[in-house]
């Protein structure tokens, strides 16, 4: 997973993204260290990265890290798309 979002900035230069977690009920502590990268990558090219449609057991992994102060996250993917 980590190296298919990579390849997006890397890449192809895609510095707006939106990640939708509708149907993820877990999240590993690897796949959140993932998700810092990218955002460190996005936003040193001067993007940005926005999470949506996170359920409130996951919103809880960032809530206890304080990611969801790192991170632009919306409820729903209308609402992230609106952020830009």
């Amino acid at each position: 997973m980590g190296q298919k979002l990579f390849w997006l900035v890397d890449v192809l230069h895609h510095y707006k993204i939106i990640l939708s977690f509708k149907g993820i009920d877990y999240l590993s502590s690897a796949a959140l260290g993932k998700f810092i990268t990218l955002q460190k990558m996005i936003q040193a090219a001067n993007g940005k990265l926005v999470l949506c449609e996170i359920i409130p057991e996951v919103f809880e992994n960032f809530e206890i890290t304080r990611l969801d102060c790192f991170f632009k996250i919306t409820k729903s993917e209308a609402d992230a798309l609106a952020s830009f």
